[in-house]
């Protein structure tokens, strides 16, 4: 941990310093300019989320009950997080605020990465609370790339897209603690397709990032934890209560988000 530590704290000071004109690709084709354009600081936002893979993948290959499983869900949020403070410290002015964002971040991913290893054995007694902290870290996580997404702006082309992704790759995650390892791709999907669709529909209707980012992870919160109830054969009532509740919070934070 240590080490993997120190690598992920030079990466992300290496961000604040490389300073590199962006790569642009133009052409035509079948009569459409297309014109992209990729900043050095995203390409870096995505090299140390790959970084924070592969140690996280290091790091859960020591816990003694893995014994040969797959480390894919485990690198999930930890990458994310790694991303989303990557991307938060490229736009943030370096002061006492940068740094706070540094630290805090960083412990925020450790603890992403110890409870990512508590939740390898199961009958860990610390099982539950480590996977109640991962569902709320993931959408929270959620959030603040939305956030981040709308603060740029992306263009839609590419910010739909990438939140629609992100938020199906957390819901996978939350299915796979909530069903005791369980795969579930197409609940996963459709959770994607809903954030996608929001994301599209509210990305210059909401003004306010902030505002933006709570609809979008509310909106997939809700549709993640209905779809939880549904598999698990809850009566109509109870399987709507919470995902309810989400959805009046949203509508009450809106006006102070706006």
């Amino acid at each position: 941990m240590s080490v993997f530590s120190a690598a992920l704290v030079m990466a992300l000071l290496e961000g604040r310093m490389v300073r590199l004109p962006p790569l642009e690709w133009r052409s035509v084709v079948l009569g459409l300019d297309l014109h992209f354009r990729w900043s050095i600081a995203g390409v870096l936002a995505l090299l140390i989320a790959a970084l924070t893979a592969a140690g996280t993948d290091w790091v859960m290959r020591d816990h003694p009950s893995l014994k040969g499983r797959s480390t894919f869900t485990h690198w999930i949020l930890p990458a994310l997080t790694a991303w989303v403070l990557e991307i938060l410290l490229q736009h943030l002015p370096l002061g006492f605020l940068w740094w706070a964002v540094l630290f805090a971040g960083l412990a925020l991913w450790f603890l992403v990465i110890l409870a990512e290893y508590i939740v390898i054995d199961s009958a860990d007694l610390r099982y539950p609370i480590a996977a109640a902290g991962l569902n709320g870290l993931g959408f929270l996580m959620f959030f603040l790339m939305a956030v981040g997404v709308r603060s740029v702006p992306w263009r839609l082309f590419f910010a739909a897209p990438a939140l629609g992704l992100v938020a199906g790759f957390v819901a996978l995650r939350a299915f796979h603690l909530r069903f005791s390892g369980a795969w579930l791709p197409v609940e996963s999907a459709f959770v994607t397709a809903i954030a996608l669709q929001i994301a599209a529909a509210f990305y210059f209707i909401v003004p306010s990032p902030v505002a933006f980012g709570v609809v979008l992870a509310g909106a997939s919160y809700a549709s993640t934890v209905y779809l939880g109830n549904v598999l698990e054969e809850q009566v109509f009532p109870q399987s709507v209560v919470e995902p309810l509740i989400v959805v009046v919070s949203v509508l009450l934070l809106l006006p102070w988000a706006w």
